[in-house]
């Protein structure tokens, strides 16, 4: 069977000294999520891989997902693609664009949860509206047979 992305982080964690009960608390996942994880052998979804990946700045993300060796990357070898490797970037700058990708990244996490929760309030008010014009539709049939009654009653 495949070593699992899951074990791969443990794995990791163990060699730097991480505890996983304090990463899971500094990348915001629920205390015992990863061990659960572990335990179950189960898939780690992409938010939480993210999470890992701008968090543990010097694991290859290849080594991550796949399991090929390096575990982690040397100071020259690039995150992905073209991107420029590390060493080109002064530590106070890497920094401050670490911040701000983590702030854009947990601003368009928030937005897509606002979409989920506006999606969801559309499909609520298409449902009532079906209702409504179920309702509706059932009086004005009801007026009708009403109507054909009045009628008859004249004749």
């Amino acid at each position: 069977m495949e070593e699992k992305i899951i074990s791969r982080l443990f794995t990791y964690l163990q060699e730097k000294n991480i505890p996983h009960t304090r990463f899971e608390k500094e990348i915001g996942l629920s205390n015992g999520y990863l061990k659960t994880q572990l335990r179950r052998n189960s898939d780690l979804g992409e938010s939480v891989i993210r999470k890992v990946i701008d968090n543990c700045l010097d694991i290859d993300i290849c080594w991550l997902l796949t399991g090929r060796p390096p575990m982690l990357r040397s100071e020259t070898s690039p995150l992905m693609g073209e991107q420029a490797p590390i060493s080109t970037l002064p530590a106070a700058e890497a920094s401050v664009y670490c911040t701000m990708y983590k702030e854009e990244r947990a601003k368009a996490e928030s937005q897509a949860e606002q979409i989920g929760v506006l999606k969801q309030t559309i499909r609520q008010l298409e449902e009532k509206i079906e209702g409504l014009q179920s309702i509706d539709a059932e009086n004005a049939s009801d007026n009708e047979d009403a109507r054909d009654v009045d009628i008859a009653d004249v004749g």
